[in-house]
């Protein structure tokens, strides 16, 4: 309470506070970010519905998700392997290795997506309508995969405020753009998206080249390729195991009790998504953090769960007291139906928040495989609860997303047993399962102190002190012999 009233009473001094630390600057900037993404991007949706007729929604929309899917395959989870390795390769270089990796993937994941085209979604057929517009689709997938890679790449240049500008023109454009473009169709829609991502990417490119001194190139260093790519693709993996139960459970709640749960799951699940984003931005910018300088990891971790702690409890207290008004505003089926699942699904954001930040250390220490183990006794524990739930309710999914997310807390005590609150120890875990061999040993929470090459010779204190104790012990004779020169 005390800390609320210091901060009421003087917000000048707590917000140059905030701007001048780096984890709490990088992490406010990424909250700053997804709100601007929420909230312009729900103008987006309410602007194109008023021009567009309801059948060129639902066409551009798939157009859209197909694009959205393309492109979380060509990433490759390279957006993690290029804050890891940050400090370990040359910056150009490392970021060369993600752009082109990135954009072979893009290449290689949209051509074989417009091949099987016809019987995957025979709707979108006109995405091979001709040449011309084969190839501005394969150079949009590449470019917005790039879009998403920005993240990741100012994310671990610990400059967050460019994500924000990122999204701020990519937001602004797809306002603007809809009724310019309102003549063309599905086509002007799905223009407007992609025109303001495009754009988004290529200021994020210049301002790379201007203020981090960026050369961009084709030419990809494979020793580099070949650190960062099993790494990323491993946790790419860990990622996508992680978000079976979101991806599913949808199709579970649909075939179980009917579209209607769905819809109340679904909406549900959206807002209690923008809270667990909160523990996740947090951990990322720790991540970053962690990565440039790992001898501060441990100062890191505790700043990071006690502000991640603190945020957290305002918000899952607002979302207990607020769940039904805010549900209300969807209808008061809504309210009726997906308060207390809501209500639940905060609660979970404190598990949420604890996993999430010893993810980020076991990723630090290069721990992929155990991560992707972990990941999956996760995935696995949640779908075979709601299974195993004779009669099935909305309650009973979020109890069974709890008790996944408890399995992993427990996993994760086990493994820093002890070091939960001395992450300093030397004798801590370290990455023995590495997925990839490090040009640099594994980090361990808190760097060991080595001592530098040079620390034979003796420190300019010691040197000087050496001079005057031997000026002091000079014969007589030598100093009656320096007098007389002086004389002379």
């Amino acid at each position: 309470m005390r800390r609320v009233v210091n901060l009421l009473s003087n917000p000048r001094e707590h917000a140059r506070t905030v701007l001048n630390d780096s984890l709490l600057r990088n992490t406010f900037f990424l909250l700053l970010s997804m709100g601007v993404n929420a909230g312009l991007g729900f103008f987006f949706w309410i602007i194109v519905t008023h021009y567009y007729s309801a059948a060129t929604v639902g066409l551009a929309s798939t157009m859209i998700a197909s694009l959205g899917l393309l492109t979380q395959f060509s990433l490759l989870g390279l957006n993690i392997g290029v804050v890891r390795y940050i400090r370990d390769f040359p910056r150009s270089s490392l970021l060369t290795v993600a752009f082109v990796g990135s954009a072979l993937a893009a290449l290689v994941t949209a051509s074989i997506f417009l091949v099987i085209l016809p019987s995957v979604s025979p709707t979108l057929m006109l995405l091979r309508e001709n040449t011309l517009v084969i190839a501005l689709f394969i150079v949009t997938v590449v470019l917005m995969t790039w879009f998403v890679l920005m993240s990741g790449v100012f994310n671990s240049l610990l400059a967050n405020q460019w994500i924000l500008l990122q999204n701020i023109i990519f937001s602004v454009g797809k306002l603007i753009l809809p009724a310019l473009l309102v003549g063309f169709g599905a086509w002007g829609m799905f223009g407007s998206w992609v025109i303001s991502g495009s754009v988004a990417t290529l200021v994020c490119i210049s301002i790379l080249v201007v203020k981090f001194d960026y050369r961009p190139t084709w030419r990809a260093d494979l020793a580099v390729a070949k650190a960062v790519f099993p790494y990323s693709v491993g946790n790419y993996l860990e990622g996508f195991i992680g978000s079976l139960p979101i991806l599913l459970l949808p199709l579970i709640v649909t075939n179980t009790l009917g579209t209607e749960t769905t819809a109340y799951f679904s909406i549900a699940m959206t807002i209690a998504g923008m809270v667990f984003f909160v523990p996740q931005a947090a951990a990322q910018t720790m991540f970053a953090e962690g990565a440039n300088d790992p001898e501060k990891l441990l100062k890191l971790f505790y700043k990071t769960r006690k502000m991640v702690f603190l945020l957290v409890t305002v918000i899952v207290l607002a979302v207990l007291v607020l769940a039904k008004p805010v549900l209300s505003v969807f209808g008061e089926e809504y309210a009726f139906g997906a308060a207390q699942f809501l209500q639940l699904l905060a609660l979970s954001s404190f598990i949420v928040a604890y996993n999430g930040m010893f993810a980020m250390v076991m990723r630090l220490q290069n721990r992929v495989k155990s991560l992707l183990v972990i990941s999956s006794l996760f995935a696995a524990s949640v779908l075979l609860t709601v299974y195993s739930i004779d009669v099935l309710t909305l309650k009973g999914v979020a109890l069974s997303w709890i008790a996944g997310h408890l399995l992993v807390a427990v996993i994760y005590t086990v493994l820093f047993w002890g070091t939960p609150f001395a992450l300093s120890k030397s004798n801590m875990p370290i990455a023995a399962d590495s997925a990839v061999s490090e040009p640099n040993p594994a980090l361990p929470l808190s760097a060991p102190s080595k001592k530098p090459r040079n620390s034979k010779k003796p420190s300019q204190s010691k040197l000087a002190s050496k001079i005057a104790s031997r000026k002091s012990k000079a014969s007589p004779k030598t100093k009656t012999k320096s007098k007389r020169k002086l004389a002379k």
